[in-house]
C-alpha cells in the first residue's frame, strides 16, 4: 500500500512537470516566413523591413539561415539566453551539415525580473558559425553593440549588431573560399535552399521527440520512486529478499527456566590402594590365614610349631609359658 502511494504521488508530480515542459514549449512562437519576427511590436514597420532586407540578402549570397526575433515575456524561461536557446533548436536553423545557423533575440521582460541587460538579449549562432567567430567574440559583441543599445533602441542593437556580424562573415569567407559553411544553393530571393527546405519540414517532429524524452523522463522517475519507496518499506517490514538476521529469542512464560545451571553430579571416588599397600595387604591376609590354619590344627590353645625366625624346635610349650606375651617365652625365642 505504501509502495503504491508513493507511485501514485511521482506519477502526479512527473504528469505536473510535462505539463509546465508543454507550456514552455507551447510558448516557443512558429518558425516564421519574414527573417524578423516582431512578437513586442518594439520596431516600426520600416525598421521591421529595413532589416528584413539586410537579412534576406545576406542570406542569398550564403547558404545561412538567419532570424531576428523580439519577444514580450521570456517566462516560463528565466532568461533570454534559455528561451534563444530552445527556439534555436525547435526552428532548427541552419544547414544540416554545416550548422550555419543565426539567431539574435531581444526580450521585454524575462522570467527572473533581472534588471541586467544581459540576460535581455542572446546571439546564438550554430557550430559552424562558432568556427568563425568564436564564443568570446560574440560575448564581445553582444555587450558592446547589442546590450549598449537596449532597453530604449533594439533597432540600433539588431542591426549594430549585423553589421559586425556580416563583417566577420565576409571577412572570413575572403580569406577560405573554398569552405563551405557559408556557402549553398541559395539563389536570387529564395529564402530557403534547397538542402534546408527538408530541415524546415521535419521542424515539426521537435513535438514527437519532446513527446518521447518526457515519456522516458516519467518512466525513469516512476522506477526511482518505486526503488526509493521498497527500500523505505523494507527497512520496517520483514522481506523474503532480505539477508538472514539472527535473533535471540526469550523462552514463553509457561515454561520454567532454571535460574541457575545445574549443580554437577559428584560421583564418589572408591578408595584405591597405592602401590606400596598393595604388597602389605596381600601379606597380611596370606597369614592371617595361616595363623588360623595352624590355631585349628594346635586345638586353638598350645604353641607347638615351629618358628623359623628363632631358628630353634620347640614342639611343646608349658601352658603357663602359653599366652604369656603372645608368643612361646615371652614373645620371643628362649628368652
Amino acid at each position: 500500500m505504501k509502495i503504491t502511494t508513493t507511485a501514485c504521488a511521482a506519477l502526479v508530480a512527473i504528469l505536473m512537470l510535462a505539463n509546465t515542459w508543454n507550456g514552455s514549449s507551447a510558448s516557443l512562437p512558429d518558425f516564421p516566413e519574414r527573417p524578423t519576427l516582431d512578437q513586442a511590436e518594439m520596431l516600426s514597420t520600416k525598421q521591421r523591413d529595413h532589416l528584413d532586407a539586410r537579412v534576406q540578402a545576406f542570406m542569398d549570397k550564403t547558404s545561412m539561415q538567419i532570424r531576428l526575433v523580439t519577444v514580450v515575456d521570456t517566462a516560463p524561461y528565466p532568461t533570454a539566453s534559455a528561451y534563444a536557446e530552445d527556439l534555436y533548436h525547435q526552428w532548427k536553423l541552419g544547414n544540416r551539415s554545416t550548422h550555419n545557423g543565426l539567431l539574435l533575440v531581444i526580450a521585454g521582460s524575462v522570467g527572473t525580473n533581472s534588471h541586467d541587460m544581459q540576460h535581455y538579449c542572446r546571439i546564438m549562432t550554430g557550430w559552424g558559425i562558432v568556427r568563425i567567430i568564436p564564443d568570446d567574440a560574440v560575448i564581445s559583441i553582444k555587450h558592446e553593440y547589442m546590450m549598449a543599445r537596449l532597453p530604449d533602441q533594439p533597432f540600433l542593437a539588431f542591426n549594430n549588431t549585423l553589421d559586425v556580424l556580416f563583417a566577420r562573415i565576409e571577412d572570413w569567407h575572403s580569406k577560405h573560399p573554398n569552405d563551405k559553411t557559408i556557402q549553398g544553393s541559395i539563389v536570387g530571393n529564395q529564402e530557403v535552399s534547397a538542402t534546408q527546405a527538408p530541415e524546415q519540414e521535419t521542424s515539426t517532429d521537435s513535438g514527437a521527440g519532446s513527446a518521447i524524452l518526457i515519456i522516458v523522463i516519467m518512466v525513469v522517475i516512476v522506477i526511482v520512486a518505486l526503488i526509493i519507496s521498497a527500500i523505505l518499506s523494507g527497512s520496517s517490514t520483514p522481506s523474503y529478499y532480505a539477508s538472514p538476521k539472527i535473533e535471540l529469542r526469550t523462552p514463553p512464560s509457561s515454561v520454567p527456566v532454571a535460574s541457575t545451571a545445574p549443580a554437577p553430579i559428584t560421583l564418589a571416588a572408591a578408595a584405591v590402594p597405592t602401590a606400596k599397600e598393595i604388597p602389605r595387604t596381600i601379606y597380611s591376609s596370606k597369614v592371617e590365614q595361616k595363623s588360623k590354619k595352624k590355631s585349628s590344627s594346635d586345638g586353638g590353645s598350645g604353641c607347638g610349631t615351629t618358628i623359623a625366625a628363632c631358628g630353634t624346635t620347640s614342639s611343646s610349650c608349658s601352658s603357663a609359658s602359653c599366652g604369656g606375651g603372645g608368643g612361646c617365652g615371652g614373645g620371643g625365642c628362649g628368652s
